[in-house]
């Protein structure tokens, strides 16, 4: 049941079914059964369909209103525990874990070996909602320290970004191209190549 509350409460706030189950990490199948689940449970409707998005109906939002602080004080009880026991639930970007991280946190393990590390791997705004919402007590992410205000942040490192040709081409660059678009709030860089 409380899976179920927390994928309303995901839902909520992420607006669809897709952003939601991409969150969870499960289906968005899964997050209809659970949402189906809740309806018959209370016998109301709480969620109604606009296009591609999903409101919550007036019962939906009173429920979120009732099951947000509970679901709060449960995360909180959860991370005073493992604090407690000596356990650090860390939330890391896959891009990490695919490259430098494993190495790092091997490190960092040999030093603090009374601390039991306990990874969670995804990407940057899952990593990110999980913090906020308390389930993760810190992050290691990829991206811009300046995109998320309400967060506390500090730059770890600065990597390096390389492009790898068959080695059957060679590659001449060409330029370098900057996208700026309105609903981002950063321009992009493309560099374009091409291949001999």
């Amino acid at each position: 049941m409380i899976e179920n509350m927390e994928t309303l409460l995901v839902l909520s706030r992420t607006g669809t079914m897709m952003e939601a189950s991409t969150e969870l990490r499960v289906s968005q199948s899964a997050v209809s059964k659970r949402i189906a689940a809740l309806e018959k449970y209370y016998d109301k409707n709480l969620i109604q369909k606009k296009g591609r998005r999903v409101e919550l109906t007036q019962y939906g939002q009173r429920l979120v209103d009732k099951i947000s602080p509970i679901l709060s004080e449960l995360r909180d009880m959860f991370i005073e525990e493992r604090s407690a026991s000596g356990e650090l639930v860390i939330g890391v970007s896959d891009a990490i874990l695919s490259s430098w991280g494993p190495g790092v946190f091997h490190e960092i393990k040999k030093e603090m070996p009374e601390v039991s590390f306990v990874f969670h791997t995804h990407r940057t705004p899952v990593v990110l909602d999980r913090i906020r919402s308390g389930e993760f007590m810190v992050g290691v992410c990829t991206g811009s320290d300046s995109l998320d205000t309400d967060l506390q942040s500090e730059v770890l490192t600065h990597e390096a970004m390389v492009i790898i040709p068959s080695a059957c081409k060679e590659i001449t660059y060409l330029s370098l191209i900057h996208i700026s678009e309105p609903t981002r709030r950063y321009a992009i860089s493309y560099a374009v190549f091409c291949l001999k």
